[in-house]
């Protein structure tokens, strides 16, 4: 199940489990940008196999019930790559980092599965195509959760959630109302608020509470 099989990463990319970041061969740092394309590269993947089942669907070469299927083990397999391509790939990951990935799973099975339920109740083809393309996009939530993981592996204990240039949802407010948390009361960004992956909230990390008043002091 735990298999990076979407990336393809490049041999020379050395994941420095002390940083929590990948770094090439020469101890030079993989710069971010290589990493995102390799996330959307995931993610287009994803887009166009859930684009060709929904086409077979509306063909009836596909029945609804393996459309469903073969649509949320697509989804299921993005989210589980970009997770693992964040923390550094399988041989990196505790039995911890498997139980959070486990329950976000759990969430998004049964977000979808309301919304086959939905989809048999009748639901535009408009609004159909809209929802699904948020379930693929929603697999940005599994970037900001293994960036929290790696924040707490490199000793960051505090947290806060600093609000976006955006029409906020109530959860994001509350978050941000919070104030500096321990980080393992930290919400990830683009997860568990309405806004998932439209979310333009970013998280600042800290390791003690004085670096936070500082932080803060000096904005």
């Amino acid at each position: 199940m735990l298999v990076l099989n979407a990336f393809h990463l490049p041999s020379s990319y050395i994941w420095d489990k002390k940083e929590q970041v990948y770094k090439y061969k020469s101890g030079e740092l993989v710069p971010k940008t290589r990493i995102d394309k390799l996330f959307q590269s995931n993610l287009e993947l994803l887009k166009k196999r859930n684009s060709k089942l929904l086409n077979d669907l509306y063909s009836k070469e596909l029945s609804f019930d393996n459309w469903r299927k073969e649509t949320f083990i697509n989804i299921k397999y993005a989210e589980i790559n970009t997770f693992l391509l964040k923390t550094g790939g399988p041989e990196n990951i505790s039995k911890k980092d498997i139980k959070i990935l486990n329950g976000n799973l759990k969430k998004k099975f049964e977000y979808f599965s309301k919304f086959t339920q939905d989809i048999k109740n009748g639901i535009s083809k408009v609004e159909l195509e809209y929802r699904l393309k948020r379930y693929n996009e929603s697999v940005y939530s599994a970037l900001s959760t293994g960036d929290l993981l790696n924040k707490i592996k490199t000793g960051n204990k505090f947290a806060y959630r600093i609000l976006g240039a955006a029409e906020h949802c109530n959860d994001c407010i509350n978050y941000a109302s919070l104030g500096v948390v321990p980080i393992e009361q930290f919400i990830p960004v683009k997860t568990n608020c309405v806004c998932q992956e439209r979310c333009k909230c970013t998280g600042l990390f800290f390791e003690s509470l004085l670096d936070a008043t500082q932080s803060f002091n000096n904005r």
